[in-house]
């Protein structure tokens, strides 16, 4: 089973988080990155984040903090980073780092400087050698492809042979995940 996710998407970071509460329940699972606003300008953008109280709320049980974020990033650096360090061994670590310093600390993981930082704080390599990688951007572009093909519309969304099994409620909890993997089993 594959996971189409961003690291601007807050219910993303909840099911990653939610994932690692339950203790990864599905091992083996592929997080599929896939842009979901390449419209973003390069460095971010400027954006209040009006629901933070619920996804406060919702990310509780599972310690998924939220920082008082303004900034929608561009992540086409940070999912590039990810795929490098995926390839390295290394997709956990990138993927908690990444997810923790946009939606915990407020960092605009837009800025390859940050991510270097990120990188740099988790004990990895530094990835800035991804940022401009022309096989990690056509890996993003085949991933934005496969996921129209596939018929993802929204992130996180589950995916098993080629169909979407799950598609991310904006108000799951811990519990109604669990639940659903269970009926998966």
């Amino acid at each position: 089973m594959e996971v189409f996710f961003d690291f601007a998407c807050p219910y993303c970071y909840l099911a990653w988080s939610f994932l690692k509460k339950l203790g990864n329940p599905l091992k083996g699972l592929e997080w599929t990155p896939w842009q979901i606003m390449p419209e973003v300008p390069e460095g971010g953008m400027n954006r209040r984040w009006s629901n933070l109280g619920a996804l406060r709320a919702l990310g509780e049980p599972a310690e998924a903090n939220f920082a008082d974020l303004n900034l929608v990033p561009n992540t086409k650096r940070a999912l590039a980073a990810y795929l490098w360090a995926k390839a390295r061994g290394k997709g956990q670590a990138a993927g908690d780092a990444l997810f923790s310093a946009f939606f915990a600390r407020g960092l605009n993981i837009s800025d390859p400087d940050a991510i270097v930082r990120v990188f740099s704080e988790a004990g990895l390599e530094n990835p800035a050698a991804s940022f401009d990688d022309p096989l990690l951007h056509k890996t993003l572009e085949e991933n934005d492809r496969r996921a129209e093909e596939i018929g993802v519309e929204v992130v996180p969304s589950f995916v098993s042979d080629h169909r979407v099994v799950l598609r991310w409620d904006t108000s799951f909890t811990v519990e109604d995940l669990a639940e659903r993997i269970s009926s998966w089993r």
